[in-house]
């Protein structure tokens, strides 16, 4: 939509005054096109990660109903082990970002910029900071960690301020 155009763009903006060096994204079609759109303003191409993907997506199952989707999802939110159909249990979804924002982290790419959706984001957060109680994850927010001596530690959590005109 324009709306999500304006705020990747704005997203873009906000990030150019970290060294960003890397930019990593989910390789499904929302996160592709907003992440498309910060990357222009970084001048840095987008590097496509399965690691990245939801815990499960609607559509990824032949035949499951949206309420049959969405009461999957909810079961995952109040039990962090239960494992959808198919996809990932929300703490299995939290350990995979988890691995890959640790894998990606050296003194090169000391700036990351993860392109990827609100589910996972949370379910990384409730792994690296259990007590923390997430909220939503709005579209174009920005959650920063920061990793120190191999831990990863909660900076901001859905962050939408830059996205005010």
């Amino acid at each position: 939509t324009q709306i999500g155009i304006l705020q990747a763009r704005l997203t873009g903006q906000f990030l150019r005054k970290y060294p960003i060096t890397y930019i990593a994204a989910s390789p499904l079609l929302r996160t592709q096109q907003t992440s498309r759109h910060i990357a222009e303003h970084l001048h840095l191409p987008v590097v496509t990660h399965d690691l990245l993907k939801e815990r499960k997506n609607w559509g990824d199952m032949p035949g499951q109903t949206y309420a049959d989707f969405l009461d999957e999802w909810k079961k995952c939110d109040s039990n962090r082990d239960f494992k959808p159909a198919k996809g990932n249990s929300s703490r299995e979804a939290g350990e995979r970002m988890e691995r890959f924002i640790s894998s990606l982290y050296s003194s090169e790419h000391d700036h990351i910029a993860i392109i990827t959706h609100g589910g996972v984001i949370r379910d990384f957060v409730q792994n690296i900071a259990p007590d923390f109680q997430c909220g939503e994850v709005s579209e174009c927010s920005i959650t920063r960690v920061s990793l120190e001596k191999s831990v990863l530690i909660l900076e901001d959590f859905a962050s939408t301020s830059h996205l005010h005109i």
